[in-house]
This record gives C-alpha cells, sequence and structure tokens, in this order.
C-alpha cells in the first residue's frame, strides 16, 4: 500500500503545479466532470468510469466521468463536479480530496467541460447508480491505464486533432473522456 500512496502524493504534487487551460465560453454550455481516483480493494490506485443509460440525452451507453451542466445555484466548476457525481454514482462530496483541475475541453454536444481530478477517500465508498443516468459504475487501474499496450492513439485530418481511446476487457474509452484521461496521465505520470 506504501508505493500507491506514494503515487498518489506524486500525483497531487503535481496536479497542484499545473496551470491548466482555461477556454472562453463561446456561447458553450458550462458543465464539469470529475475523475475520480480511488484505492481499489486489490490495493491499486483506479480511475472510477461510468457507463451511461440509454435513456440519458447525450452520449448514450458511452463511458464517461460523472458530470454534467453546470447550474446557476453551483458555486464553481468543483461544487457542480461534485454534485453531479453524487447524484449519478452516491459518491458523498464529503469523501471527495480536489486534487486539481485540467483542461478546458469542448464538447461535440455543445458543451464547455471543466474536469476535476478527485480523491475518493474512506471504506471502498458504496457506489449507487442513478438507474436514469448510469447502468454500471466500474475502476480500472491506474496501472493499466499507463499501459501504453492498451491505448491507441490516431490523428484526425479533418478535424486536425488526435483520437485518443483506452482498453480495458470488453470496455473501449474514448471521445472526449478519452482526451481527458490522456491529458491526465500526461501531467500525472508523463505519459
Amino acid at each position: 500500500m506504501g508505493s500507491i500512496i506514494t503515487g498518489l502524493e506524486s500525483i497531487q504534487k503535481r496536479m497542484a503545479g499545473y496551470e491548466r487551460k482555461v477556454l472562453p465560453p463561446l456561447g458553450l454550455t458550462p458543465a464539469a466532470i470529475t475523475l475520480p481516483l480511488v484505492f481499489s480493494e486489490k490495493e491499486s490506485l483506479d480511475v472510477i468510469f461510468t457507463l451511461r443509460s440509454l435513456s440519458v440525452e447525450h452520449h448514450k451507453g458511452e463511458i464517461s466521468f460523472p458530470g454534467g451542466k453546470i447550474e446557476p445555484y453551483d458555486k464553481s466548476e468543483v461544487a457542480a463536479a461534485l454534485r453531479e457525481t453524487f447524484e449519478e454514482t452516491g459518491i458523498e462530496p464529503a469523501n471527495a480530496t480536489v486534487l486539481g483541475l485540467l483542461d478546458d475541453h469542448i464538447s461535440i454536444s455543445g458543451f464547455l467541460v471543466t474536469p476535476v481530478v478527485v480523491f475518493i477517500s474512506g471504506e471502498r465508498c458504496g457506489f449507487c447508480p442513478e438507474p436514469g443516468e448510469v447502468r454500471e459504475i466500474f475502476s480500472v487501474p491506474l496501472a493499466h491505464l499507463a499501459d501504453r499496450s492498451n491505448y491507441i492513439n490516431q490523428n484526425h485530418r479533418t478535424r486536425s486533432a488526435d483520437f485518443h481511446e483506452f482498453h480495458y476487457g470488453d470496455k473501449r474509452i474514448w471521445g472526449l473522456t478519452a482526451s481527458v484521461l490522456h491529458r491526465f496521465l500526461q501531467i500525472a505520470i508523463d505519459f
């Protein structure tokens, strides 16, 4: 467990020293997501993902990070991300330690997304997926995501952007979720 804690401390230091890129709103809807880290029962540091339900408006059946639209009553991007995470997964905001914010991303559905990296503490938190939004909550070891044999990078010539994709068993992590994850890995472990 000691090396995992050291790994988390290293990530925390790197996130604290990271100066993120903030994009102008450009008429986009502001949103916030969390990239949750947790110690697993197998004594590894894992990343938590959700599999979206088939009844949500955007990105049905896709793998994502918990989050959503920033509401007028949310005090900040962090508050919105933690609120949405609680609503979708049952993870209490009190169990989340904010490690830092990543670069803003623009989603294809018209959202300006601010990713918030958090560590979920306490006993293995009981996840409680909100069935209208989330079909499944699962975690992937950070070591697996950091293994380049589980990663594909292609350049989209039409958009002049990289397309990131990660694989875990039968799960395919792509799109905005993979872009956010890729940026996190670059900062956290020099991926």
